[in-house]
């Protein structure tokens, strides 16, 4: 099972990452301007209400973390309170899956609207048994897998799921405010063992994206693709656990979907990443 873009990128040396990845979104944006369209986000309805909903998810996975922390430092003590209360409700309740809204969600297709591809290499049936799909590489919001496999209703008629659970960050799924409402609204669950295996055992297919925040701060690097895979084989001993069979994804471009990273210390911020298991 494979995901790919218009044209699918290979790595090489130097920044040739980097000019394939910029040849290859030309290539895109000619494609949608032979469908008689501009290639921007309001090119109609469907595609624009598709990346507002995108990148507010996106942002939040990165503001709601944050502005917990600040408002816990200098907020006052109502406002203290009530941080910590939302806290503490999380840990107990989980909002269940919206199917209206993961319907809606899906049924807009952003990963196709703004040009990406999803080609399926063999027959992948999750009706007859629950798939775990595997996803590489990371890149800053794992947008592709997210966008043109879990969040898609051609993806899923592909692939013969009804829906497609994603295992995210703990934090994300869990306890960060407004974003932990949303993602489990879309039906996205805390990558655990035990909430995978529950999810596994249930009938339901699941997406996991193994390199996690030590794949993350590899994003935006034009020289090679980098995939994290040490010490985390625990997704394939739970795949054969749950019978289930694994079904490897890759993303063209999505290392670089956010640009080079051309911000200085990268070794410091990679050993840094690797230590506080949160992307630097």
């Amino acid at each position: 099972f494979r995901m790919v873009s218009s044209a699918a990128a290979s790595a090489g040396g130097g920044s040739m990452m980097w000019r394939e990845h910029t040849e290859n979104r030309a290539r895109m944006s000619a494609e949608i301007a032979a469908r008689g369209v501009p290639d921007v986000p309001w090119s109609s309805t469907r595609r624009f209400i598709g990346v507002v909903l995108a990148c507010v998810t996106f942002s939040l996975w990165v503001a709601a973390g944050v502005a917990s922390l600040i408002l816990l430092v200098v907020g006052g003590t109502v406002t203290r309170t009530a941080v910590v209360g939302y806290f503490l409700v999380a840990a107990v309740y989980a909002p269940p899956m919206n199917r209206r809204v993961y319907q809606y969600a899906s049924g807009l297709e952003v990963g196709q609207e703004n040009g990406w591809k999803l080609i399926v290499k063999g027959k992948v049936d999750c009706s007859k048994q629950p798939h775990l799909f595997c996803s590489h590489p990371h890149g800053c919001y794992c947008a592709g897998v997210s966008l043109n496999l879990v969040i898609s209703l051609k993806a899923l008629k592909a692939v013969n799921a009804t829906h497609i659970r994603m295992f995210v960050h703990s934090l994300l799924a869990g306890a960060f405010p407004v974003v932990k409402d949303w993602v489990r609204s879309l039906g996205f669950l805390p990558c655990t063992r035990e909430q995978m295996r529950r999810t596994l055992e249930g009938g339901e297919s699941g997406c996991i994206v193994p390199g996690g925040v030590r794949e993350v701060v590899w994003a935006g690097r034009v020289d090679r693709e980098r995939l994290y895979l040490k010490h985390v084989f625990g997704f394939t001993k739970l795949a054969i656990q749950t019978g289930c069979p694994l079904v490897p994804v890759y993303t063209f471009g999505e290392s670089l979907s956010t640009g080079p990273d051309w911000v200085p210390a990268f070794e410091a911020r990679r050993a840094l990443t690797y230590w506080l298991q949160a992307p630097v």
